[in-house]
Order: structure tokens, then C-alpha cells, then sequence
């Protein structure tokens, strides 16, 4: 370090503040900071160059980073320069960032005007020096496929909030455009059947561009059903979706494959302050007509437990859920969905609203003298609705929530709930109806555009949540933050210890790159037969598990 160097510095007020040094000693540094501020005036930073605790760190020549589409490129990359970089990219509404072959993307939360048809032909146009775009990832990965004759797979991960669902789309959006046929049959495969009343009819699908027109409206589907609004984001992914693009011979797409993971169901019973629950609650009550809205005997928002709970509904971005509904009926129909199947969906969805609005008193059984739940008064009227909109007899769902029967080698016992194990049963019942409801409309979705046959190729989007810490975290989190762990553990392999074991089998020089290892997290989740996975495997099995057992099996193994 030398007088005159340009530096970043450690500061507790601004992270990190642009500096020069002024003064060189044996292990001190005396910085004079650029920014004028009443809270900055000279650091004193101890320690020795690239110790992140002495806070101090050489600074790139470049003030302006426009032209700087890959940060590689610097002198020096480290946590300031990175942040600073990117921070003045985005400032100038340069949103997408190069970092050697990953996508730096960043939310603007506001549009853009660079995802028009006029910027997918010029990246399909461009070699792989293209600038930094979502489409740029995905030209690469077609190419690639073309080309070299491999599958492709994109992965899109972040945290809440960062853009992973319209990044998506946007990638979707580009190969879907790129993949499809010659304008010509274009225009031809987008010209709906008409009925006798000369209305649009849905029909099956009888080309290339039709699945193209298709896959994208899964999209507005998927979004009702499994995002809702959080703290962070009004239109939160509350699930994990790959879709896998599919290609024939011709490099044109002839297909999609669906799979979801981790919806997160405890939504439906619960919404910390300020979030609300999915989405398509919220579409139905406010857009229902009066026909459908009396079929399905629909109230206020207000009205229902489920809905009411963070007193939260509407979304901060001011989107219309009314109109969203149209929307999601639409996608219905453009991909072919009989009507009379979609109001049996949102016939479910009624259901849960009523079921939701079922509360239990606490009676005494004639017979034991011990506590029983029954059905309160206040909620009667709610359970008969939601058993005739789940098509099930009210007697029949009244013992499915107050009794529990226990199947022995010679008999089922049934054994009366009280009303709290009562409520936990109606809450599981509405999580996993819900559940089930999901996976049938994604089962739904990805049978009408899977292709039959086996395509050439594949391009395959994984969208996925990024680590979370909320104010309440719950199993949902652990699942999240494990599925990111196991990510990490492959960017790890691939990007450092891949390429280092490369180098070391070729005898070619390098410096060794230290990087944060999450191998012992893993192992505390993984490991067998001593692994928090395995622990809770063992408690599930046992007739009286219950949280209280797992939480002691953890203290007994790992204190």
C-alpha cells in the first residue's frame, strides 16, 4: 500500500466509502474519504491489504461502470467494488450484470422498454459476446442446444422480491418466440376455431406456434394459484417450478414438461402481518359475476377466516384482482380447459373459503366424560356449503374433522377429537386439498403441452425461491434453505473445486481459491443415520411422535 493508492474503506455509517490514502506506516493506514458527509472524516483502518476485517481494500481506476458488462474484467473485484459496480450500472437502468458466465439481475420494480420483439431478434442475431440480457442467457442456451446437440438447463435463484418469476417468463417468452415456425404458419396455427355464435372456441392444440401460445399461458394459471402477496413482494412464487422446454428435430419447440416443488400450504392457514393468501381467493371474491357468485354462495373479503387474518387485501402495486380473474379465466380457455372443468376448480376454491369458516365447540362425551368437539353453531351453515361445493354428504365431512380412526389388525377404532385436535384436522383437510388441487392444475397444464413423442431436445428453467429468514420461519424454511444449500453445494463443485482439481490432474499453476464450503451444513441435514432428515424420519414413524420428541432427538445428538 502506497500513498496516493485509491482504496474502499470499511464505515459503519455507508458499508463502504471511497477513500484515498494519505499516510502509510507499518500496519496503519491513514484514508482520506471521498464522500463529504458530516458522519465520514478519516478512517484510521488497521491490518494488512485483503483482510476483510481491517476494511480495506484497493480501488479499480473506473468511476463510471457502463461499459463494463462482465465485472471480471476489473483489476480488482470484492464485495465494494462488486456492490458499487452494479450499483452504478443500475442507476443508469443497466439492470443486467456479467460475472464470468452467471447473470447478475436486478429488480427496477418499474418497466422497461428492452423485452420488446425488437430486442429478441437482435439477440438472436448476436454471438456470445451479446450484452448482458435474460435474453442474451437464453440465445446461449439455444444455441448451445442447437449447436452442440445438448440439453440445456437455466437456473433462476434469488430472494424474494429480486425478479426470479418475471425473469422467467421473460426467458420463456424468448425461446418460445425463437422456436417457433416461420411467420407464415404462424399466423395460420393462431386463428381460432369459431362457433355457431361466432365466438372463439378452444381447441386442441394443431401446431408448433399454438403450444408456443400455450406454454406461455400457463403462466397467469400457475401465478393464481401459487403466488400470494408478502412483505417483500406482491406477487411472490410461493412454490418451485422447472419447466422443461421441449425441441424437435427442426429446433423448433414442440413442448413443455411442468414439475412444482415446495408449495407452501401453511399459507392457506395462516398470514404473517401485512401478506395476504393466494392469489386466486382474492380474483374469485372480487370478480366473480353475480351468476357464479351466488353458484358459489361468495361474501365480502372480509367474511372469511382465511382471508382476514392480516387484514390485508389488497396488493401495494394497485393490480385489479377483479381483472386478474378474467385473466386467469382466459389462460383457462386458451389452453383449452372445458368450462365446466374450471368452475369445478373454483368450485373447490369456494370451499375452502367456507370450510375455513368452520369453528368447534367443546362438548362432553355422554359415554367417556371426556372432551369432544362438535361443529359450532356459528359455523353450520359454512360446513353445509363447502360439502355441497366439495360434493361430499355434511356427515361425512363433519366425522372427517371431529373423530380420527385407528386401523388395527382386527378393527378401526374411532377415536373423538377435542376441539383444538379438531381444528388442526380442518386445517390439514383445507392444506391438503389445496395441495392436491395445485398438482392436479399442474398435472392439468402439462399434459396439454407435453409432447407425446420424444422431442430432440430439451431446455430446462428451474425457478426456485432463494435462501429465506422471515420473522417466523417454519419446516416450509428449512425446506427452502436446504434445497438452496444443495444448489450452492453444485455452484461450489462446478465453478471452484471442478476447475481446481482440473488444473491440479494438468500440472498448471494457479493460486488456490479459498470459498465458503456449506459441506458440515449439508452434513447436519443429511447424514445417516445421525442427520436432522433422518431424526425426523424416525420420529414420524412413532405412534406418539410429535415435535417435543424431534426437538429432544436434535438436543441428544448435536449438544
Amino acid at each position: 500500500m502506497e500513498v496516493g493508492a485509491r482504496v474502499w474503506v470499511r464505515d459503519d455509517s455507508e458499508i463502504w466509502v471511497a477513500g484515498v490514502v494519505e499516510e502509510c506506516h507499518e500496519a496503519k493506514h491513514l484514508v482520506r474519504p471521498l464522500l463529504e458527509s458530516p458522519k465520514l472524516t478519516r478512517h484510521a483502518c488497521l491490518g494488512r491489504l485483503h483482510d476483510g476485517e481491517a476494511g480495506l481494500h484497493l480501488r479499480n481506476d473506473l468511476d463510471d461502470f457502463r461499459d463494463v458488462p462482465n465485472l471480471i474484467q476489473l483489476q480488482y473485484l470484492h464485495e465494494p467494488e462488486l456492490l458499487y459496480a452494479v450499483a452504478n450500472r443500475f442507476a443508469h437502468d443497466l439492470i443486467y450484470t456479467y460475472i464470468g458466465d452467471i447473470l447478475l439481475a436486478f429488480n427496477p420494480f418499474r418497466p422497461l422498454n428492452i423485452y420488446t420483439p425488437r430486442h429478441v431478434r437482435e439477440y438472436e442475431a448476436m454471438d456470445a459476446d451479446a450484452p448482458p440480457h435474460v435474453f442474451a442467457i437464453a440465445s446461449m442456451a439455444y444455441r448451445c442446444m442447437r449447436d452442440e446437440q445438448q440439453n440445456q438447463s437455466i437456473l433462476v435463484s434469488g430472494e424474494s422480491g429480486a425478479g426470479k418469476t418475471e425473469n422467467t417468463k421473460f426467458l420463456m417468452q424468448y425461446l418460445a418466440t425463437v422456436g417457433a415456425p416461420s411467420a407464415a404458419s404462424a399466423a395460420t396455427a393462431m386463428t381460432p376455431a369459431k362457433t355457431r355464435r361466432g365466438k372463439a372456441a378452444a381447441v386442441a392444440p394443431t401446431s408448433t406456434t399454438d403450444i408456443q401460445t400455450q406454454i406461455l399461458q400457463t403462466n397467469p394459471i400457475l401465478e393464481a394459484f401459487g403466488n400470494a402477496k408478502t412483505v417483500r413482494n406482491d406477487n411472490s412464487s410461493r412454490f418451485g417450478k422447472f419447466i422443461a422446454l421441449q425441441f424437435g428435430a427442426a429446433h423448433t419447440i414442440v413442448g413443455a414438461k411442468i414439475s412444482v416443488y415446495l408449495l407452501e400450504k401453511i399459507r392457506l392457514s395462516h398470514q404473517s402481518p401485512g401478506e395476504r393468501n393466494f392469489h386466486i381467493f382474492y380474483e374469485l371474491v372480487a370478480g366473480a359475476d353475480d351468476e357464479l357468485a351466488e353458484a358459489l354462495e361468495l361474501g365480502g373479503l372480509e367474511d372469511y377466516a382465511i382471508l382476514n387474518q392480516a387484514d390485508c387485501y389488497e396488493r401495494r402495486q394497485g393490480v385489479d384482482d377483479g381483472a386478474q380473474l378474467a385473466l386467469t379465466l382466459r389462460a383457462f380457455q386458451d389452453m383449452g380447459i372445458p368450462d365446466s372443468e374450471t368452475h369445478v376448480v373454483l368450485g373447490v376454491v369456494a370451499a375452502l373459503l367456507h370450510l375455513g369458516n368452520v369453528a368447534f365447540d367443546a362438548a362432553v362425551s355422554a359415554v367417556s366424560n371426556l372432551e369432544m368437539a362438535a361443529v359450532a353453531s356459528a359455523g353450520s351453515d359454512a360446513l353445509a356449503t363447502a360439502a355441497r361445493l366439495l360434493g361430499v354428504a355434511p356427515e361425512a365431512l363433519v366425522a372427517a374433522l371431529v373423530t380420527r380412526r385407528i386401523h388395527t389388525t382386527r378393527e378401526v377404532v374411532e377415536v373423538k377429537l377435542t376441539a383444538a385436535q379438531a381444528e388442526d384436522a380442518k386445517q390439514s383437510l383445507m392444506q391438503s386439498i389445496y395441495g392436491g388441487l395445485f398438482l392436479y392444475i399442474v398435472e392439468r397444464l402439462s399434459n396439454i403441452i407435453c409432447h407425446d413423442r420424444a422431442s430432440a431436445h430439451t431446455i430446462g428453467i428451474l425457478d426456485i425461491f432463494g435462501f429465506e429468514n422471515l420473522q417466523t420461519n417454519g419446516f416450509e424454511q428449512l425446506c427452502i434453505n436446504y434445497a438452496n444449500e444443495r444448489l450452492q453445494a453444485q455452484f461450489n463443485d462446478l465453478v471452484f473445486a471442478k476447475e481446481q482439481r482440473m488444473y491440479a490432474a494438468e500440472g498448471i499453476e494457479w493460486k488456490y481459491i479459498e470459498y465458503p464450503d456449506n459441506a458440515p451444513c449439508l452434513a447436519l441435514l443429511e447424514d445417516r443415520p445421525h442427520g436432522m432428515w433422518c431424526l425426523l424420519d424416525e420420529e414420524c414413524i412413532l405412534p406418539k411422535g410429535s415435535n417435543e420428541g424431534w426437538i429432544t432427538k436434535l438436543y441428544q445428538t448435536f449438544l
